[in-house]
């Protein structure tokens, strides 16, 4: 993952994968340097980051707003 300019980039912030249309990647493989330890929360969060930004674009919501789409998990009512 990285700017379009940097050559070792294979994915966009938006995880489109550089140079094709209509692909995106949302996987471990996005990271540049896999971590050595227990890999499951990263592959959860880039998942959650990757099913954000679709909602946000179909849903037309720029990525530069900061306001959430979705609600939060856990709530105050319990």
């Amino acid at each position: 993952m990285g700017k379009p300019d940097d050559p070792r980039s294979v994915v966009d912030s938006s995880l489109k994968v550089l140079g094709m249309k209509g692909l995106r990647v949302m996987d471990l493989s996005v990271m540049p340097v896999i971590i050595t330890t227990n890999t499951q929360a990263p592959a959860l969060m880039i998942g959650e980051k990757g099913s954000d930004i679709l909602l946000r674009q179909w849903k037309g919501i720029s990525l530069l707003d900061s306001r959430s789409t979705t609600k939060p998990f856990l709530s105050n009512s319990l």
